[in-house]
């Protein structure tokens, strides 16, 4: 069972975050959608939005974890119906890169084919890439007994420390 040797050895947990915010510098009244890529394999696509004078905002959340080791990340956008798109530009962005700052978020250009370019169309993005790294099963049983044993004591020392949001948080976990 996968489970059960993962808890006997140490590993890797990747996670990684893509905001796919808003777009702006785009042709108006064009169906628009995005597709996220890690090392060239689709993982995610957006809903299909009309521009509206330009502008296009979706606010969609995409997180993966577990993938394999990934060199790069790359968003897409695409014009048109998702049978037959054209791709209007693309961001690529190394994961090195996404590793080093934790979070990024921030407004990047598009790429875009020279024969295709009218005006420079940027697209807002947040990408949280993390790797936690995972201790065998073994390595937590002090750690899991002291807090089954001495709950209360963990409690009277956190429970004044945490704003009210982390400790709904915690107690739903």
């Amino acid at each position: 069972d996968l489970e059960r040797i993962r808890n006997r050895r140490f590993h890797l947990y990747p996670h990684l975050s893509v905001t796919i915010s808003e777009v702006k510098g785009v042709s108006p009244k064009k169906t628009l959608f995005c597709e996220v890529c890690l090392d060239s394999v689709p993982y995610a696509k957006t809903a299909e939005k009309l521009s509206n004078k330009g502008l296009l905002f979706w606010g969609e959340k995409f997180e993966f974890s577990e993938f394999p080791s990934m060199r790069e990340v790359t968003v897409l956008l695409y014009k048109g119906k998702t049978k037959r798109p054209q791709e209007v530009g693309r961001v690529e962005i190394p994961a090195g890169a996404l590793y080093e700052q934790g979070v990024v978020e921030k407004w990047f250009s598009l790429k875009q084919d020279r024969e295709r370019r009218k005006g420079q169309a940027t697209i807002r993005l947040k990408f949280q890439y993390q790797v936690l790294n995972i201790l065998p099963f073994v390595k937590y049983e002090d750690l899991q007994s002291y807090i089954a044993d001495d709950y209360h004591l963990v409690i009277r020392n956190l429970a004044p420390q945490l704003p009210v949001q982390h400790k709904n948080s915690l107690a739903k976990n």
